[in-house]
């Protein structure tokens, strides 16, 4: 199979918005609106490609059952290889499903009318949407077949061990709750954008994302692959689901939402965000927290709590992959960029939150994103995001070493001391709330006392320079 593809994450916080579909299904958020395209369905070039391998299942009543091991495409040192993964709790029927993840479905296929192909701010306050088909649950009824690796069956089956693998992760880790909500995996679906001022239209592509409530659940959505990144030579040979960081970094901003207790307030989070700025399509329109036509942007609380969420995210996923140097090797763009146990970016600019890049990410003037993708773009949360992800996996390491799962015990408390710190602030002047504001709740989780680690302070007085000096000149001491 041809399969270059852009990797694009994307997170959204808040529930599916638009108008009711059928079934009283709500419809995929507006904000997730595809990068712009110059041809008809240039960026859905690739949808096509996928089928449903085993059509008569879908509306069978037996068969299925457990699905102890299958054979799926993962990325694993630099390539994609077929791997035999077991599914400890996997269910084939009456659909796919495991613990943690309760349904996966697939056949969304939605419209959205914008205004404009060339003006994003005209497709970000809910365009009319229509659903043209409702997703349907996904049955497998022979769990011994091998599926074709472009099979909707296959794109699922992956999809759901990278998200077993990071839920069984998760009940090991002390502090974790059995109330964790279980969410559902679409996969595949047909997100259509059709501009008004022109014969375009745009499809959804390259993403992974998180949806909150999509009829009624915590969704992660699998997106197809597209083709402006393939003229662009990057990602080749491996789709985005295949790669066990990145649905381990979804399901990270799953944990995030319960354990900050932040999905009380949905106005908190600006929306759904891209992974990077660098565009899937030509004349793409990217950025954070921008308004197009005027190319000013207005950074607020929940673009910094955005940031630190993608941090979260970032580390969740290393530690899932054992916390080692690494799980992003050979992958174009993220490499060393979104690695949290390397120092540098792979321009070997530092990962740290110096007042030169506070300033590019708090500025009201939007800036170009990077031709090269390993350059890295300040004002995209996600840059910031892997900084903190350095960062605050520095001071973990200071208080408990290399254990992941100790790590992670950690990111709970982390997580919880960010939402106290965070809603009190909402729907106020909350001039006082700053990145430093999470970077410290990081020190205070490992602090003993008043006390902190020395290396917990070198690397807060590395990465977080801005804001060291006024946690260690008389809050904290370091023995």
């Amino acid at each position: 199979m041809d399969s270059r593809l852009l990797l694009l994450l994307t997170l959204s916080l808040l529930p599916a918005c638009g108008k009711k579909g059928g079934d009283d299904q709500p419809i995929i958020p507006s904000a997730m609106v595809a990068p712009h395209t110059t041809a008809e369905f240039f960026d859905g070039y690739f949808a096509s490609r996928y089928f449903i391998a085993d059509p008569a299942c879908q509306s069978s009543v037996s068969g299925g059952g457990k699905i102890d091991h299958a054979n799926v495409s993962v990325w694993r040192d630099g390539k994609v290889a077929q791997t035999n993964l077991s599914f400890p709790t996997a269910q084939a029927r009456p659909a796919l499903s495991s613990k943690g993840i309760s349904l996966a479905l697939y056949g969304l296929y939605q419209q959205t009318d914008c205004g404009s192909a060339t003006d994003a701010s005209q497709c970000q306050s809910t365009p009319p949407v229509s659903l043209v088909a409702a997703s349907t649950p996904l049955n497998i009824c022979d769990t011994n077949r091998e599926f074709v690796r472009t099979s909707v069956e296959a794109v699922a089956l992956t999809g759901l061990a990278m998200l077993e693998s990071a839920s069984v992760f998760y009940r090991k880790v002390d502090g974790h709750s059995s109330d964790l909500p279980e969410a559902s995996l679409l996969v595949l679906p047909k997100v259509e954008t059709l501009y008004q001022d022109g014969a375009t239209r745009s499809e959804a592509v390259d993403n992974l994302s998180y949806v909150p409530n999509f009829s009624g659940s915590p969704t992660f959505v699998i997106f197809p692959k597209g083709a402006f990144s393939v003229s662009m030579g990057r990602w080749v040979d491996v789709n985005l689901w295949e790669i066990p960081w990145t649905l381990a970094h979804e399901f990270g901003h799953h944990i995030f939402r319960f354990h900050s207790d932040i999905a009380a307030a949905a106005s908190g989070i600006a929306g759904a965000v891209p992974v990077h700025s660098f565009p899937t399509a030509p004349d793409s329109n990217t950025g954070f927290a921008l308004t197009a036509a005027s190319g000013t942007r207005h950074i607020g609380d929940a673009d910094l709590l955005a940031a630190v969420n993608e941090g979260f995210a970032d580390l969740y996923a290393y530690y899932v992959q054992g916390s080692v140097p690494g799980m992003t090797k050979g992958i174009d763009c993220f490499h060393e960029n979104r690695d949290a146990g390397i120092a540098l970016f792979a321009d070997a600019q530092p990962k740290v939150l110096s007042a030169a890049v506070l300033a590019q990410f708090m500025s009201t003037t939007k800036a170009s994103p990077n031709i090269d993708c390993s350059v890295p773009f300040y004002q995209d949360i996600h840059v910031i995001g892997a900084i903190f992800a350095y960062g605050v996996d520095q001071i973990f390491s200071a208080s408990v070493g290399q254990d992941a799962a100790k790590k992670t015990a950690l990111m709970l408390d982390w997580a919880k001391r960010i939402g106290q710190d965070y809603l009190p602030t909402q729907g106020t002047a909350s001039a006082n709330l700053t990145f430093g504001t999470f970077a410290h709740a990081a020190l205070a989780t490992i602090a003993n006392g008043s006390t902190l680690p020395v290396a917990a302070c070198d690397a807060a007085k590395k990465v977080f320079p801005t804001y060291s000096d006024a946690w260690l000149s008389g809050e904290f001491t370091c023995k």
